[in-house]
């Protein structure tokens, strides 16, 4: 399985807002790259990847260059970490875990649909970095 991994410090809209109702929690780790990385997630975005249903999970940080994982359902995999102040791309030579759910709930907030789901990967990039996550959200909007 071939994935892409990007390591980027990314834009996110000014205009991203947190629901009391969303519901996100879990970690990403990233090892053996420049400085060991970890990521307590605590806020939730849907996003389309090329196309497919995906999802930005946040720490408590929602700032522009807050720091971020954005997975994408399907195949081939897609995986992108944003580090605030870093900016790399790396690409993931195999994914031994790849389970990406995201689903729309039915309900909607600012004629956004709300999307919940989980995730479990495990990738390792060109560079041997290794980039692992597990996460549940709900109600992302």
């Amino acid at each position: 399985m071939r994935a892409t991994l990007l390591l980027a410090a990314l834009s996110v809209s000014s205009c991203a807002k947190v629901v009391d109702a969303e519901k996100a929690s879990g970690k990403v780790t990233v090892e053996g790259w420049k400085r060991p990385w970890s990521l307590d997630v605590a806020h939730c975005r849907p996003v389309r990847v090329n196309g497919r249903p995906g999802i930005i999970l946040y720490g408590n940080e929602e700032a522009p260059s807050a720091q971020r994982l954005t997975v994408a359902e399907g195949e081939p995999p897609e995986v992108e970490v944003a580090f605030a102040s870093e900016g790399e791309i790396l690409t993931a030579q195999t994914c031994s875990a790849y389970e990406v759910d995201v689903h729309e709930t039915g309900k909607a907030y600012n004629d956004t649909d709300l999307v919940s789901g989980r995730l479990k990967i495990d990738c390792v990039s060109a560079g041997r970095a290794r980039i692992t996550a597990e996460a549940t959200f709900a109600d992302c909007y």
